[in-house]
């Protein structure tokens, strides 16, 4: 058995035990970071999420010296997917922001990040997010109309219309993520943003 992302270790006389609290860095965050990752162009955050696993050079065997790592940026990677989808009230920005980790997962792939991946596609699968059927009914509208729109112009090519930030700030960015990893918090801030029907 292993403590969570957030978990501490303290030593206390027994009868102290109900007056135990948590600390406020093993609640997690309450407010989103979406201002900052808008700012950062996904394949630039998914090449750093390489790095941070496996370092700048892949080992020669392919494989990394420390598995609990690996495991635990799995976690921490999946976890920070759900608290940031979780943590955005409003529908439209949380659309927003789940397009952006769909392409993120997309450059991960293409980089053959598959840890990075399948944490993320786990994230996104994870319950507090896929019970978000506003979130998801309205990427896919919004992806209808596009796909529409794309249809009905003539093509015309233009720039990336992301700004790349500089490495040092996704890096650090990577480097520390906050997140949620208690199931009760995730579960309820889900609810919060889209109350459950009826």
């Amino acid at each position: 058995m292993s403590l969570s992302l957030n978990g501490r270790l303290f030593i206390a006389p027994r009868e102290h035990l109900d007056a135990l609290t948590p600390i406020p860095e093993q609640e997690g965050p309450n407010i989103s970071t979406m201002p900052a990752l808008e700012l950062m162009s996904t394949r630039e955050l998914a090449q750093e999420m390489l790095n941070k696993v496996f370092g700048t050079k892949l080992f020669p065997s392919g494989l990394s010296a420390n598995l609990d790592h690996i495991l635990f940026r799995f976690d921490q990677l999946q976890y920070w997917i759900v608290t940031e989808m979780v943590l955005v009230l409003n529908v439209s920005k949380r659309v927003q922001l789940l397009r952006k980790f769909i392409k993120l997962a997309q450059h991960c792939k293409e980089l053959n990040n598959y840890h990075a991946f399948f944490a993320i596609t786990m994230g996104l699968g994870h319950l507090a997010v896929s019970r978000l059927s506003q979130t998801w009914e309205h990427m896919i509208a919004q992806t209808l109309r596009t796909v529409r729109f794309c249809r009905s112009q003539p093509l015309e090519l233009e720039s990336s219309a992301e700004t790349p930030k500089a490495g040092s700030d996704i890096r650090s960015y990577v480097r520390n993520l906050h997140v949620i990893d208690n199931q009760r918090i995730l579960t309820n801030l889900s609810h919060k943003c889209e109350p459950r029907k009826g």
